[in-house]
C-alpha cells in the first residue's frame, strides 16, 4: 500500500451526500495492508446508491469495477460472475447465449455485487421475487481477509446478513446465480392513465400481470394521476432491441420547478403514444430518464435531491400516501417521478427491503425543509411497520433503525461474529449505529 494517498471527493448519485476518501480499486494485498494498519474498510460498487452507503470517509472504500469475469455454466444452469460485473451486460451476456435471468433492478448500471448487497428488485418482484432469492453462493472476503464461501445451505446465517447487508460484513468478490433457459423474449406492454388513488389501487388489482408499474410525474397534485403499465409474456419472435444511452455530460442546473412539473405531467398524458407495444423485456426495464441519460442526476442542480423508498400492507400504505402526499403541498414541496408498485415475499436477507404489500419511491429537492418533511415521515411510517430501503436512504435517524428493521438484532450478532471490531464501515453505518460494538 502506498505510503500517501490523497482522498478523493465523492458522493452519493443523487449528490446529497458529498464528502472525501480514499478510494481504491479492490485488491487482496490492499485489503490486508489495510487490515495490519488497522484503517476502516468498505466495498463499492458503480455508485448508484442515493446515501451514504457506499463510501467510508474515515478509512478505504474498495471499488470492484476492476473484476469483470462471467461465465455461464450450462449443465448446473447457473452463471459465476465476479462482483464488478454490471447487471446490464449479465442480461445481455445471458439473452446472447440463450438464458434468462429474472430480476432487472432499476438500472443497468449497477454492479453484481452491489445487487446483492441491496437485494434489488424489479417491476416484477411478486413474480420474480428480490436479487437474493437467485443467487446459488458468493464468495466474502472478511475484514481480517480469510474468504468464506457461503449459500443458503452453508454458513447460511452469514449469507442472510450479506444479501441485503449494505456490503458491512466484508467484500463479495465472486458470486453464482440461478439462470433459466430463455422461454420468452419479448413482452405485451400496456399503458394507461389512471386518475386519483383508487384507481391506481383498482388497476393493481389484476393479478395475471407479470410486470405492474404506476408512475406519477407530479405526485404533489391535489387530482393526483398516474400512468399505469403493465406487461405480460407474449408468443411472438424476437424483435431487436432499440436501447440508446446518452453519454452527454449535464450541466447541474435544475429545471424542475412547480411550473415544469405541471407541463411534463400534462404532456405525459397527452401523448400519442401507443396504449400497447410488443417490447423486449431490456427495453421494458430499462426505458426511465435515468437509463436514457447517464448524467440525469446533474438535472437537480448542485444540490441534489432525496430519493426516499419505502414498502408496507395495503391499509397502511394508503394511510402513508395520503399523508405523505397532503403534508408536501402544506410544506410547498414538489414530490417527482413517484413510482408505486407492487410486493410479493420478502427477500431472504436480514435486511432486504421487499416485503408483501406495496412500495413508493419518489424524489424532492435537497433543502432543510425537505430533509425535515422526510425525517416526520419517517416517524410516521415507522409507526405503521414500514421498511425503508437502505440503498436509497440519506435522511434518516438512529432513532428510527429498531422499529424499521425488525431483524436488525439477529443482523448484528452474524455481522459481529464475521467483523468483532467492526472495521468494516460505510458513512451510512456510522450514522444509523449498525454496529455499536465498533471502535469510535
Amino acid at each position: 500500500m502506498e505510503g500517501h494517498k490523497e482522498l478523493d471527493p465523492i458522493a452519493s448519485w443523487s449528490n446529497v451526500a458529498k464528502t472525501t476518501t480514499e478510494l481504491r480499486k479492490f485488491d487482496m494485498r490492499d485489503w490486508s495492508d489495510a487490515q495490519l494498519s488497522q484503517k476502516t474498510v468498505l466495498p463499492r460498487g458503480s455508485g448508484r446508491s442515493f446515501g451514504d452507503a457506499a463510501f467510508n470517509r474515515s478509512g478505504i472504500t474498495f471499488h470492484s469495477l476492476g473484476l469483470k469475469q462471467l461465465q455461464i455454466n450450462a449443465e448446473q444452469h447457473s452463471v459465476t460472475c465476479d462482483a464488478g460485473v454490471l447487471i446490464g451486460q449479465l442480461h445481455q451476456t445471458l439473452d446472447s447465449s440463450g438464458w434468462h435471468f429474472p430480476v432487472y433492478g432499476g438500472t443497468q448500471w449497477v454492479t453484481v455485487g452491489g445487487a446483492v448487497a441491496s437485494d434489488i428488485h424489479g417491476k416484477n418482484h411478486p413474480a420474480a421475487g428480490s436479487f437474493g432469492k437467485f443467487v446459488l453462493s458468493l464468495e466474502l472476503v472478511l475484514p481480517d481477509t480469510s474468504v468464506v464461501v457461503c449459500s443458503p445451505e452453508k454458513e447460511s446465517a452469514l449469507f442472510c446478513a450479506t444479501v441485503g447487508g449494505m456490503g458491512l460484513t466484508g467484500f463479495i468478490r465472486r458470486l453464482t446465480l440461478r439462470i433459466l433457459p430463455e422461454q420468452q423474449e419479448m413482452l405485451t406492454v400496456s399503458w394507461f392513465t389512471v386518475r386519483g388513488m383508487q384507481e391506481v389501487y383498482d388497476a393493481f388489482k389484476e393479478k395475471n400481470q407479470t410486470y405492474q408499474i404506476c408512475g406519477f410525474v407530479d405526485f404533489s397534485r391535489s387530482d393526483v394521476r398516474g400512468l399505469y403499465s403493465s406487461a405480460v409474456e407474449a408468443d411472438i419472435p424476437y424483435l431487436s432491441t432499440n436501447s440508446r444511452t446518452c453519454t452527454l455530460k449535464l450541466p447541474k442546473v435544475c429545471p424542475w420547478g412547480p411550473k415544469t412539473i405541471r407541463a411534463l405531467d400534462v404532456l405525459a398524458h397527452n401523448l400519442p403514444a401507443p396504449l400497447k407495444k410488443y417490447m423486449h423485456p431490456r427495453d421494458y426495464n430499462y426505458s426511465g430518464t435515468s437509463e436514457r441519460l447517464m448524467s440525469w442526476n446533474s438535472l437537480y442542480g448542485r444540490t441534489g435531491f432525496f430519493e426516499y423508498q419505502f414498502a408496507l400492507q395495503l391499509g397502511e400504505f394508503q394511510q402513508a400516501i395520503n399523508h405523505l402526499r397532503n403534508d408536501a403541498r402544506n410544506r410547498g414541496l414538489n414530490l417527482c417521478f413517484a413510482v408505486i408498485k407492487r410486493f410479493g415475499s420478502g427477500g431472504p436477507g436480514f435486511l432486504s427491503f421487499p416485503r408483501e404489500g406495496f412500495t413508493c419511491n419518489f424524489q424532492v429537492r435537497a433543502s432543510d425543509e425537505a430533509r425535515n418533511y422526510l425525517i416526520d415521515l419517517t416517524d410516521r411510517l415507522s409507526d405503521l411497520g414500514a421498511h425503508i430501503y437502505l440503498a436509497k436512504d440519506a435522511v434518516l435517524l438512529h432513532r428510527h433503525v429498531p422499529k424499521l428493521f425488525p431483524k436488525l438484532a439477529r443482523w448484528q450478532q452474524v455481522a459481529r461474529e464475521a467483523d468483532p471490531e467492526g472495521r468494516v464501515s460505510s458513512d451510512l453505518s456510522v450514522r444509523l449505529g449498525l454496529k455499536p460494538w465498533a471502535k469510535k
